[in-house]
């Protein structure tokens, strides 16, 4: 008898949980981020991305959306690619004017 109770209670620990708790309801999609919070968010993670590699507080990252959906930011090239690629994962491509100023 024991053993089918540690058999049973196996296989529920086991589940993922929406099976093991009947009627709960499908986990929601997450919806595509506005432009505003897709920029908040990959700025943060091109900020803690450097801070990590060189040290707390480190990065000079810093971006802003002017009108009509018009994206400034300065910082080293590798942020700059950063921030456009994590732009570009959060479905919001971005067009780049090049560089006037070199590295």
């Amino acid at each position: 008898m024991r053993m089918i109770w540690i058999v049973v209670l196996s296989v529920l620990v086991l589940m993922p949980p929406q099976y093991t708790f009947g009627a709960q309801e499908p986990i929601a999609e997450k919806s595509q981020p506005t432009l505003k919070e897709a920029v908040d968010i990959c700025a943060l993670i091109v900020r803690k991305e450097t801070d990590n590699f060189y040290g707390f507080k480190y990065s000079q990252f810093d971006v802003s959306i002017m009108s009509g959906d018009y994206i400034e930011f300065i910082g080293t090239k590798k942020e700059r690619a950063n921030f456009t690629r994590c732009l570009n994962e959060k479905a919001h491509p971005i067009e780049l004017m090049r560089d006037l100023v070199k590295d």
